[in-house]
């Protein structure tokens, strides 16, 4: 399985911080993990934040530890951003639509489009016979 990190916009309070111990002990928890795993599992790293800073400094710290091959080829997240976080979670009925949208821009008959989702068995189920 690959793991699909995402690095929120509010982890840029430690990560960016002014002070150099607390953005040093910051990037080491998001880039030593990655640099442990990544030889055996494939691991893609994105942030969503509008934080061009965070952006520019992740890209920054992978490519100098080596990840530089972590922040590419990504595959589309295709929830709606206006379903937030809820317990318990809503049902994935309620992606169907946004699901149906991204297939329809995405995908072609002679090329397929890798899709993220927090409802990995109900996308698949969703998929069934849609997709070659």
């Amino acid at each position: 399985m690959a793991a699909f990190v995402e690095l929120k916009g509010e982890a840029g309070q430690s990560l960016l911080n002014t002070n150099a111990s607390i953005r040093e002990t910051a990037w080491n928890e998001v880039i030593a993990p990655i640099s442990e795993r990544v030889a055996k599992q494939k691991i893609m790293i994105y942030t969503g934040a509008d934080n061009t800073d965070l952006k520019a400094e992740l890209t920054k710290r992978l490519t100098a530890a080596g990840l530089g091959a972590t922040p590419t080829g990504h595959p589309r997240w295709v929830d709606s951003a206006a379903v937030g976080w809820e317990e318990p979670a809503p049902p994935a009925s309620a992606q169907y639509a946004t699901w149906q949208e991204k297939l329809d821009q995405f995908a072609t008959p002679v090329s397929s489009q890798a899709m993220v989702t927090t409802w990995p068995k109900e996308l698949k189920s969703w998929l069934s016979g849609k997709c070659l």
